[in-house]
């Protein structure tokens, strides 16, 4: 993987995927890492079927992902919360990682946007897109369930007849 944001990496870290035969399937790979599982099941499925439901054509919005997705995405995930489609403003860590600081999240993520603007077009480059917003690690908490949905829902558009595409951890 060549990805954009390695440098901000304090730990390695690959992240493994498995493509699975619905959208159910997805959710609870998803989910399963987290200690409210299955809280958040139904929602996760919802929105990996939003697009689906949006726009029957997905090749115009597959190329790129914006911002305002990932926010739209975290805060019907996680509205029940006061962080609800906020950049993080507080430091984190996950794991032995220690994302950046809250400061520079803002300017990241412009730069996540900037850097795979019209460039999602294989699953490689989705697979680097993730690894490197899960770097920046932009919210408080549901990071790898907005990013699981964003890769399940855009590896689909890419590759219908695999299935969805899950994170593994």
């Amino acid at each position: 993987m060549s990805c954009q944001f390695t440098h901000l990496r304090t730990t390695p870290w690959a992240p493994t995927f498995t493509w699975v035969a619905n959208t159910m399937a997805a959710a609870r790979q998803i989910n399963s890492f987290h200690e409210d599982h299955p809280r958040r099941m139904g929602i996760t499925q919802h929105m990996i079927e939003a697009p689906f439901r949006l726009w029957p054509d997905p090749d115009p919005w597959f190329r790129s992902i914006f911002n305002q997705e990932i926010q739209a995405i975290h805060w019907f995930v996680f509205k029940d919360t006061i962080f609800a489609g906020a950049w993080r403003n507080v430091r984190v860590r996950v794991g032995l990682h220690v994302p950046p600081a809250p400061e520079l999240v803002p300017n990241l993520m412009f730069q996540l946007s900037e850097a795979y603007h019209g460039k999602i077009r294989d699953i490689e480059t989705l697979k680097e897109w993730y690894s490197d917003f899960e770097t920046i690690h932009p919210f408080d908490d549901g990071n790898g369930r907005v990013g699981g949905i964003i890769v399940a829902s855009y590896a689909h558009a890419l590759h219908p007849e695999e299935g969805w595409l899950a994170a593994d951890q």
